[in-house]
């Protein structure tokens, strides 16, 4: 069987993060939902070389560098999981440039098996106030290329619900439509307890997810509010607050 029809089979899962933090999982559901966009769209349409500006930019961030900035956004999680414990306000950013070289040096190391080499190589990020754009160099069945995916990622006004914002995502300057692999991402998803839903917004797909409720809880004592995730220049911010079950309960 052809691999990116193995791994993107209707009735196989998705990657699924495991059991950790709120925070954790939704960093890594959010990069999980970013990656696999990226992969199941590679084998749909021939590919252009054409490298976007920001792609090129991103590889050639020199291994110390890439090392660095890494290992700087696994130090920025950590700290932000540390105050996310906390009863109380945080807040947290991590930046375009740890994104990137996190990408390079530790993806395929400590997470080989959520993006097949041999469909998605080398993703990068550019991040801008109005979208998120990840390309990665596509391979199937012979035809490689670039595959580029512009993206927008928000808490929305409803508890527990974020969402992303597909504005574009194409093989060289072809188009793909979202509903070609929409189905796998929900059920996808769907299967690790988030609840999906499919719709518009000024013409562009909109994927809106909600967060089940045990995720958020700390030891059944505390329970997390995640209230922004913002796009900024060459960063990402999230922000809320961690509040305690009983004092939440009484305040509605």
């Amino acid at each position: 069987m052809d691999p990116a029809e193995d791994y993107f089979d209707d009735e196989q899962e998705l990657p699924v993060p495991p059991k950790r933090s709120f925070l954790g999982r939704l960093l890594r559901w959010l990069l999980i939902v970013l990656l696999v966009g990226i992969a199941l769209i590679s084998g749909a349409y021939f590919l252009s070389q054409q490298e976007p500006e920001f792609y090129q930019e991103a590889l050639r961030q020199t291994p110390e560098v890439a090392q660095k900035k890494g290992a700087e956004l696994e130090n920025t999680v950590m700290d932000l999981y540390n105050a996310v414990l906390e009863q109380g306000n945080w807040r947290g950013e991590v930046s375009q440039d740890q994104i990137n070289g996190w990408l390079a040096t530790e993806l395929s190391e400590k997470f080989p098996e959520l993006l097949p080499k041999e469909l998605v190589a080398d993703p990068r990020v550019a991040i801008t106030q109005r979208e998120i754009s990840i390309a990665g160099r596509a391979n199937y069945r012979g035809i490689r290329g670039i595959v580029v995916a512009k993206l927008d990622i928000f808490k929305t006004d409803q508890r527990d619900q974020f969402a992303i914002r597909f504005r574009s995502i194409q093989a060289g300057v072809i188009p793909i439509p979202i509903n070609s692999f929409a189905d796998g991402i929900s059920k996808g998803l769907n299967r690790s307890g988030y609840q999906t839903n499919w719709s518009e917004l000024e013409g562009d797909p909109l994927l809106t997810v909600v967060v089940p409720e045990e995720d958020l809880m700390i030891q059944t004592i505390y329970r997390v509010n995640v209230e922004t995730i913002d796009l900024e220049e060459r960063r990402i911010v999230v922000s809320g607050t961690t509040l305690n079950q009983a004092e939440e309960d009484a305040q509605r």
